[in-house]
């Protein structure tokens, strides 16, 4: 079985789990950024100084904003590469 963490959105909550384990997050453009919040029209971390920090188990993306997808499987794509 994978636990997943629901609405890990910040380096902060993040850094508080535990590897083996999952998480979802929110992802949305904001000001021209990929950023992590459920809610839109407010500022959240960013997504990629955020992966910086991901070292877990798994990822559950959803996706908040139309048109982002591609930067986003490009962004996982050169993350999984390295």
């Amino acid at each position: 079985m994978i636990i997943i963490y629901h609405r890990i959105n910040s380096i902060k909550q993040l850094k508080k789990i535990p590897y083996k384990y999952g998480v979802e997050i929110d992802i949305r453009d904001y000001k021209n950024e990929l950023i992590l919040n459920h809610d839109p029209f407010k500022k959240g971390d960013k997504f990629l100084e955020y992966l910086k920090h991901f070292k877990h188990k798994f990822l559950i993306i959803n996706i908040k904003s139309e048109g982002i997808e591609k930067k986003i499987f490009d962004i996982l794509k050169k993350k999984e590469n390295k």
